[in-house]
């Protein structure tokens, strides 16, 4: 995971049986109005030279689904990939973890992010939720190594992974590993007395009218707090778009626009890396990202008003390749363009 991040972030495209320049088709999604391309800056060409990589490359992307000035200008579902299909969104999901954290701060569920949750261990202590947050709890902890397999060879995946000897000092060193997420679901369950799955339906997933979501367990019956979260691409592109309208939905705010700002800005910077709450940023600092492994992502650029969301095959990752030569440059215009009559409806 770690070598995937780094190529992303230091980098930062569909086999189609329908035609997603037709505004008129059946699947384009109903909670932002379609437009076309070129009346949000989008040149429909480029689009349609990404389509035709996909299908000349077999690449097996999903879906991408691309937002502009509140406007859906591209929505693709690769068959039998329907826009209902859920995915599991992986790393994504500590994402959404960071906006549960904020709406528990706002309504003073959490006291605070800078209290130790473990006083009762003298060599724990030191842990705070930020470190939680940051990916920086100084505990001897691997994302895919010998230390991960024993921990969920255990019955119980938080202690196991709190017993690990620490190897750093807290807030000081990035170490990325999924099982700092799990202990946060741990911590969001205790404190709540509701699962992160419930938590997150009453807080976040009703209001932005999502239905569509499964939360796997392990088996203390904890959501799984860094993976296994299951979402339909519309979905997920609402999350972006929530992002993108600094934690706004429809008129209501459901995650406070300073704890946004707060979960998504410049925390850690580790060989080009830069991560904050859950959220990576491109090396360009241009590019807030939520990203999973095999290549699931969300994309935002308030600058240019954008969001968008790529779902594909686990282990692949040639979706790396087409964001940066594709959707990167049909989106960095900002003028409206003249109408390509004949592209839109190729």
């Amino acid at each position: 995971m770690r070598k995937f991040i780094c190529i992303i972030l230091f980098s930062i495209t569909l086999i189609t049986s329908c035609n997603i320049f037709n505004t008129k088709n059946n699947s384009i999604s109903t909670d932002w109005e379609p437009s076309v391309h070129e009346r949000q800056g989008v040149d429909s060409e480029h689009l349609l030279k990404m389509l035709k990589h996909i299908k000349k490359n077999n690449l097996d992307i999903h879906n991408i689904m691309i937002v502009r000035n509140d406007k859906l200008v591209f929505d693709f579902h690769s068959f039998p990939y329907t826009k209902e299909i859920m995915h599991n969104v992986k790393s994504v999901s500590k994402s959404i973890i960071s906006g549960v954290v904020g709406i528990d701060l706002d309504k003073g569920l959490i006291d605070s992010l800078n209290t130790p949750e473990y006083t009762f261990n003298d060599n724990k202590k030191t842990i705070i939720l930020t470190h939680l947050l940051t990916l920086t709890s100084g505990l001897a902890l691997d994302e895919n190594g010998p230390i991960s397999l024993d921990i969920f060879d255990s019955n119980d995946w938080i202690k196991a992974t709190i017993a690990q000897p620490m190897a750093n000092k807290s807030g000081e060193t990035f170490n990325y590993c999924t099982r700092l997420s799990h202990i946060m679901s741990g911590i969001l369950t205790k404190k709540n007395g509701m699962n992160l799955l419930e938590l997150s339906q009453d807080y976040l997933f009703n209001p932005l009218e999502i239905n569509n979501v499964k939360w796997d367990k392990e088996s203390k019956g904890y959501n799984f707090g860094g993976s296994d979260l299951w979402m339909d691409i519309n979905s997920i592109t609402k999350i972006g778009y929530l992002y993108l309208n600094d934690g706004k939905w429809r008129n209501q705010q459901i995650i406070p626009k300073d704890l946004i700002h707060e979960s998504t800005e410049e925390k850690i910077i580790e060989n080009g890396d830069v991560y904050s709450g859950y959220w990576w940023r491109d090396v360009n600092k241009v590019w807030k990202v939520a990203m999973g492994w095999g290549s699931q992502f969300i994309f935002y650029n308030k600058k240019l008003n954008t969001n968008f969301t790529v779902t594909s095959a686990y282990g692949d990752q040639s979706s790396l390749m087409m964001i940066l030569n594709y959707i990167f440059p049909v989106i960095i215009q900002l003028d409206n363009l003249k109408e390509n009559i004949t592209v839109n409806h190729e």
